[in-house]
């Protein structure tokens, strides 16, 4: 009797238990996604888990942010594991606010920093708002999407006078201005959201998870990102990365008119001034320069531009430079500057050697070889700011700038020689008081042998 009351206790534990523990089973979440990587439930009613878009715009340095929206495109994949229609209504659409960067004056740059891989790159970031915030969901689930960017949806406010258009899927607004590039991002994310039902509130998102499916190149990539607003630095890392540059040339780069102003049009320019009594304003002196264009620079020429220019007209000649190094085009003759090359080039005085192409950030470095009898000075001035004359003052003495950058308004670099009297080759300013004291030296010595003689011969007498 006993045996049988112990079996039929057991019995009724056994029972008991399971009907606890089958609800739990049925009850359990997922613990990892698609992807096999773990799911961690974060989120709750009150507090939900959030997604948002990180926008980088990069740039060269010294070049002003424009006025530009960035949109988003989103695209339904499945819920619950099943493949759904992309424009299915009855999937949710996520927030369409949250959809879109605008960067500029009226709606800031968001945080700069250089870049880590080029100290000459500005990258600007912002961060979207959650793209769950609102979202209506229908039942509880796992909802997945896919997040591209869509392209064209620059925005200038100099070419359409308004400001930047908020983006609308499949519509892009394109008012790219003169001179331009932008270049867009080609990543891909696989997004989602885990949504459970709170019987007493309502549906909410307790998990999201994100994958990176492609990189800014559009190169196939399989690795998880985390989605929450502000994880990395400040910003999500669900991130796209976009290039911006321009340059402030001509209208036409292609047909540059420099009669139509003085000084003419450009990017930068190399000017030559003689002063002085004795300076010669016909002779003609030598200068080397580099151009090396910013890294983020897509297509980069062969050859930049540069005209030689008297006033308003273009005097380039074989004066100017070895005849290897002048074309021609509807602007007139003009210097070859090959990227990251020495060029070297002659100027004589009101000359200016006038670039009309290069682009905003790009980095070059000039210098007067021999000023021969001539004392040189350098007034660099970039981005209309100009520095301090360089130069020692020494007749003869060579003078360089290195590391020099075009910025989004006047850049040039002034050579002045002057002369003033003639002096003996080689002969420095600098030197004058050491061969005072020698003459000095000399003279005291001279009067100290002379009196010792005289002395000698009246002693003699």
């Amino acid at each position: 009797m006993f045996k049988k009351v112990k079996s039929i206790l057991a019995l009724s534990i056994a029972a008991a238990l399971c009907a606890v523990s089958i609800p739990s089973v049925m009850a359990a979440e997922p613990s990892t996604d698609e992807y096999g990587q773990p799911i961690v439930i974060n989120g709750t009613y009150d507090a939900p888990a959030q997604a948002s878009i990180t926008k980088i715009l990069q740039m060269p340095v010294g070049t002003n942010v424009p006025e530009a929206a960035f949109c988003f495109d989103v695209t339904k994949i499945s819920v619950d594991g099943v493949v759904c229609d992309p424009y299915d209504p009855l999937v949710p659409d996520l927030n369409h606010d949250a959809l879109t960067v605008e960067f500029g004056f009226f709606y800031g740059n968001g945080a700069s920093t250089p870049d880590s891989n080029d100290p000459n790159v500005i990258n600007y970031v912002k961060e979207t708002g959650n793209i769950f915030d609102g979202v209506d969901w229908p039942h509880s689930g796992v909802y997945v999407y896919q997040i591209t960017e869509a392209t064209d949806t620059y925005v200038l406010v100099a070419a359409n006078g308004n400001d930047p258009v908020p983006c609308v899927p499949g519509q892009p607004n394109v008012f790219v201005g003169p001179h331009e590039s932008m270049v867009y991002s080609a990543a891909q994310y696989t997004v989602s959201a885990y949504v459970k039902d709170d019987p007493q509130h309502g549906y909410y998102v307790a998990a999201v998870t994100s994958h990176c499916d492609k990189d800014d190149n559009g190169d196939d990539t399989d690795y998880k990102v985390d989605p929450t607003p502000g994880v990395d630095n400040g910003f999500s890392d669900m991130s796209f990365t976009n290039q911006y540059t321009h340059t402030n040339g001509p209208s036409d780069p292609a047909d540059p008119d420099f009669s139509s102003e003085y000084p003419p049009a450009s990017t930068l320019s190399v000017s030559k001034a003689v002063t002085g009594s004795m300076g010669d304003k016909n002779q003609y002196f030598g200068f080397t320069m580099s151009i090396l264009p910013p890294s983020l620079v897509v297509d980069v020429p062969v050859y930049y531009r540069a005209y030689v220019v008297e006033g308003s007209t273009v005097v380039t000649s074989e004066d100017n430079a070895d005849p290897s190094l002048i074309g021609s085009d509807n602007g007139g003759s003009f210097i070859k500057f090959v990227p990251s090359m020495d060029t070297p080039f002659n100027l004589k005085d009101g000359q200016q050697l006038v670039f009309i192409d290069t682009t905003v950030g790009t980095q070059y470095s000039v210098s007067e070889d021999d000023p021969g009898n001539y004392t040189a000075s350098l007034v660099i001035t970039s981005d209309n700011s100009a520095a301090p004359a360089i130069g020692d003052g020494n007749i003869g003495e060579p003078v360089q700038a290195d590391d020099q950058f075009v910025g989004e308004a006047l850049n040039k670099a002034e050579f002045t020689n002057n002369r003033d009297m003639m002096a003996p080759t080689g002969l420095k300013i600098s030197d004058l008081p050491f061969i005072g004291l020698i003459a000095l030296a000399l003279a005291s010595l001279t009067v100290f042998v002379v009196a010792k003689s005289r002395r000698k011969k009246a002693y003699n007498r």
